[in-house]
């Protein structure tokens, strides 16, 4: 089928993907998912998650599994056929043209983390250059025995052939997506590399997605939250159409999918109006996790969808566990004028701006060796170009530990 913005998904059978050209994947079939978390932080009352960024398509049959097609153009963008759906690999957190602002914990075992992350559209202007923002789960050393899983949103002119934010997945010992053999895609509803909309707008509308990555258990929870509204909006999710209206001053809504209309407070849906601003936030999750049965590492987006997982035989350190977390914003500065680059990470604005201009990370927890869900402490903030890209944190109650990040790129202070 051709989504929105021309992409075409085929959908496969799902023991015919790409993972199972792997020697050790060869002949089985996709795992159930794990039994879920434990625990958790639940922003004012679980309001903030809602499953319902869109991909441009409904799903596929059951049994199958949508996969973006690779196009001739897509890989004569690639520097080589070799390099195609790769990175190169990260040497340390402030590599000279890899630049970062992020949160990172450090000095333990970690076998998953969650955050929700706002969705912006950053400008990036050469095609060999990127802005993502994203969850990095990391152990090994920063040289050739690196392991890392990956997961969040970019801008990819290179990979996708376009500016638009984009959901995905790699792993340091793999690739991008599906683009080789390794994760196995469970969900018939999500098309990994597919673009997502809407996205936030300065001052204005603000959409975020939680991630979670782990190793066990799940809880199920499907909430939209609404911040305040002028006018009656229609917005386009992930499972059809979601109505909100203005009556009597306060908020409704009706998710609409295949012409059915479902009350909203049938199911496990929540409507939340909050504070009275003019802007409108919807959250979904996005978490990874090592399943302590079999050692692989879920993902699973808007704490209702599981997306598939990473075999654990793909890693060498991260077999086990994780010894550092990272959460924020990354960017490529090519200098190909000579100057630093004006690609934009986040929305472009700098974290001293706050809500509704930068970028955010809240509700950012981890997932303990017991296999619970556990609000994050001690948070490390790295900025390593702030006059370029800068980030500012805190903890409260509504957002627990949070950070603003980003920034234009090149810039008076920034060369």
């Amino acid at each position: 089928m051709q989504i929105d913005g021309g992409d075409l998904i085929d959908c496969v059978p799902s023991h015919l993907q790409p993972a199972f050209d792997h020697p050790k994947l060869r002949g089985q079939k996709p795992l159930d998912p794990p039994e879920r978390l434990a625990g958790g932080f639940n922003v004012s009352s679980t309001v903030n998650e809602v499953s319902l960024i869109a991909f441009g398509f409904e799903s596929c049959p059951p049994g199958t599994v949508p996969i973006r097609r690779t196009t001739q153009e897509d890989i004569l963008r690639a520097s080589s056929i070799r390099q195609f759906g790769k990175k190169p690999v990260r040497r340390d957190s402030t590599g000279s043209d890899h630049e970062h602002a992020v949160g990172y914990v450090m000095g333990n075992r970690y076998y998953g983390a969650k955050a929700s992350l706002s969705v912006w559209a950053p400008a990036v202007t050469s095609v060999s250059e990127f802005s993502l923002s994203q969850i990095w789960l990391i152990s090994g050393s920063f040289g050739d025995d690196l392991n890392t899983i990956e997961a969040g949103w970019q801008v990819n002119p290179q990979l996708h052939g376009d500016g638009r934010p984009r959901f995905f997945t790699y792993w340091t010992t793999g690739c991008y997506n599906l683009l080789c053999s390794g994760f196995v895609q469970t969900s018939n509803k999500i098309a990994l590399g597919a673009a997502i909309s809407p996205t936030s707008a300065l001052n204005g509308v603000q959409f975020d997605i939680d991630l979670l990555i782990w190793k066990g258990h799940l809880m199920k929870r499907f909430s939209l939250r609404v911040i305040g509204m002028v006018s009656n909006s229609t917005f386009i999710f992930l499972y059809g159409k979601v109505k909100v209206t203005l009556r009597n001053g306060f908020a409704r809504y009706s998710i609409v999918a295949k012409g059915v209309i479902r009350h909203p407070t049938r199911s496990n849906s929540t409507l939340i109006f909050l504070y009275g601003r003019n802007d409108v936030q919807f959250d979904i999750d996005l978490l990874i996790w090592k399943d302590p049965k079999h050692g692989h590492w879920w993902l699973e987006l808007g704490s209702s969808l599981v997306v598939g997982y990473w075999p654990a035989f793909l890693f060498s350190h991260l077999a086990e566990h994780a010894n550092m977390v990272q959460f924020g914003g990354e960017t490529v500065n090519t200098r190909s004028l000579g100057l630093h680059t004006s690609t934009q990470m986040g929305s472009g604005h700098f974290a001293e701006e706050g809500f509704r201009r930068a970028s955010y990370f809240r509700n950012l927890q981890l997932v303990d060796w017991d296999n619970n869900l556990i609000p994050l402490s001690n948070l490390r903030l790295l900025a390593d170009h702030p006059n370029c890209y800068s980030i500012r944190g805190g903890a409260n109650g509504a957002w627990g530990s949070y950070f603003y990040y980003g920034g234009p790129g090149g810039n008076m202070r920034c060369r």
